[in-house]
């Protein structure tokens, strides 16, 4: 359950599977941009959403066979800054539209955290990392994607550690229309155990 980035949004979503006794969820989903998970029963043949409220939101499912626990909060501390900003082309002539992306990140609760995760930016459409920025990206692998990146890190910073910053810049494709611009997001999640994950949307 995601809501767009908007002050004003405040929604109460109770989720519930018609045939599965005792099971409905009341969810509140607020402006901040982050998900709610709700867990589908694997009895639940039906899921019916009742939402009450103001605002926009859209409802995501996935199917994760490793799920071995409930995912009631996000594990880690994300914060998701981003600013336009106009910079020249080598011809120093013509000034495109760009977008900086900056990603603060760290657990919530002390985690012995060896391992891999994955920091997933996505961009606005027709939005491309730029070189310059791949080579200032402090992690240990990077991949681009079309409107976005993904940057895998070995550790996490802990909460009594200074967070994790991540800053990637973006320019427009100049054979690129722009038209309605929709959220994109940020997600983070551990790559051998996908549950532990957060996902926050910017606009």
């Amino acid at each position: 359950l995601v809501s767009s980035p908007m002050k004003k949004t405040d929604l109460t979503v109770m989720t519930s599977f018609p045939g599965v006794e005792n099971t409905s969820i009341i969810t509140r989903v607020d402006g901040s941009g982050v998900a709610r998970y709700v867990l589908i029963p694997p009895s639940a043949k039906k899921v019916v959403l009742t939402v009450n409220g103001t605002g926009n939101g859209n409802v995501q499912m996935f199917c994760d066979w490793r799920l071995m626990k409930t995912c009631n909060r996000c594990p880690f501390e994300l914060n998701v800054t981003k600013q336009e900003r106009y910079a020249n082309r080598s011809s120093g002539e013509q000034v495109d539209r760009g977008l900086a992306v900056s990603v603060s990140l760290r657990w919530n609760e002390p985690q012995d955290n060896a391992g891999m995760y994955v920091v997933s930016v996505s961009y606005y459409s027709g939005f491309e990392l730029t070189e310059e920025s791949i080579e200032l990206i402090p992690v240990d692998h990077l991949e681009i994607k079309s409107q976005g990146v993904d940057m895998y890190v070995t550790r996490i910073p802990n909460p009594d550690e200074a967070p994790l910053v991540l800053n990637t810049v973006a320019e427009l494709d100049g054979r690129f229309v722009p038209g309605a611009v929709l959220p994109a997001t940020v997600k983070v999640y551990d790559y051998n155990n996908p549950h532990r994950r957060c996902e926050k949307y910017y606009a």
